[in-house]
């Protein structure tokens, strides 16, 4: 199925959200599959792949403080 990125970011969130309410992982995959009508395997490549963006602008942002932290130094 071919998503937009706001859509896959959508889901996340609702992943995260589900997760930070105490819900099981798999609770929360079977939920989110019923609900934006996707295959397991779909909602888990969803989340690895916005997972890896996360971690990516993470990277990012942290090379940037560090370039301003050197700037003013």
């Amino acid at each position: 199925m071919q998503l937009s990125t706001g859509t896959k970011i959508c889901i996340h969130i609702d992943f995260e959200m589900l997760i930070e309410e105490g819900l099981s992982r798999a609770a929360v995959v079977k939920r989110l599959c019923e609900e934006w009508n996707l295959k397991p395997v779909e909602l888990e490549e969803i989340i690895k792949e916005q997972e890896e963006i996360a971690k990516l602008f993470l990277k990012l942002v942290r090379l940037e403080i560090a370039f301003f932290d050197a700037c003013y130094e």
